[in-house]
């Protein structure tokens, strides 16, 4: 009998050792493996093997995952560029997580790090594989990016104010690459603050469909709505 679940597969890196979690994963689990481990300060390194290499019905043998299924549709981007954009992704939930925590310090060394995962992603020598039209939709919205994350390690501003000016664009521009991006099954929450810079409103994204306001912090902390979910 075929299992309900799918089996995943997924490697992380802390001081040298190495964990491997292998086995059956409810979505929801699947959803909250990500930030637990980053706020555990693990270094995802087998992330490609959960989003790139699709979704896996057998066992793991002598540590190799199991073969693709051969009904799983591919990723619009080649794996090498998946598992960077996942990359991505990664350091500018670890910006939203400082902003909700008003922590100038961590913000900066989180856009220091997206900055460089973003390089690193449109450089990479693989985009000339890539469709001309996607190619340049992702490196549209990832040179915004890089201009939003210069202004905000410009910002300088231990209140993180001025850094939440740079936040805003810079999450229309994420999630604006993230539809462009086949990112498999990592579910992601577009939520908004209706209240931010005077009534304007502003954005973010999540990995979780709970409120933590980046714009507020901690003197609005909840306040914000779920107004989509990629993918």
């Amino acid at each position: 009998i075929k299992p309900i679940l799918n089996i995943k597969y997924i490697c992380w890196e802390k001081g040298g050792k190495s964990l491997k979690m292998s086995g059956f994963f409810t979505e929801t689990q699947e959803r909250l493996a990500l930030p637990l481990m980053i706020q555990s300060n693990w270094k995802l390194v087998g992330l490609s093997l959960l989003i790139a290499s699709g979704i896996w019905t057998g066992s793991c043998r002598n540590n190799q995952p199991p073969p693709l299924e051969p009904s799983r549709a591919k990723s619009t981007l080649p794996a090498p560029l998946t598992f960077k954009a996942a990359t991505v992704l990664v350091h500018y939930l670890e910006l939203k997580d400082a902003l909700v925590a008003s922590d100038s310090g961590k913000s900066n060394r989180s856009a220091a790090a997206m900055r460089s995962s973003l390089v690193s992603f449109v450089q990479d020598s693989t985009f000339v594989t890539v469709d001309v039209t996607l190619s340049s939709a992702v490196r549209s919205e990832a040179d915004t990016m890089l201009v939003q994350l210069e202004g905000l390690l410009s910002a300088n501003d231990a209140s993180c104010e001025r850094q939440r000016l740079f936040f805003k664009p810079l999450s229309a521009a994420m999630y604006h690459l993230l539809q462009e991006i086949d990112m498999r099954r990592i579910m992601v929450y577009k939520q908004l603050c209706p209240m931010a810079f005077n009534e304007q409103g502003a954005y973010w994204l999540s990995l979780s469909p709970a409120i933590e306001n980046p714009y507020f912090g901690a003197k609005m902390l909840t306040c914000g709505e779920l107004t989509d979910t990629l993918p």
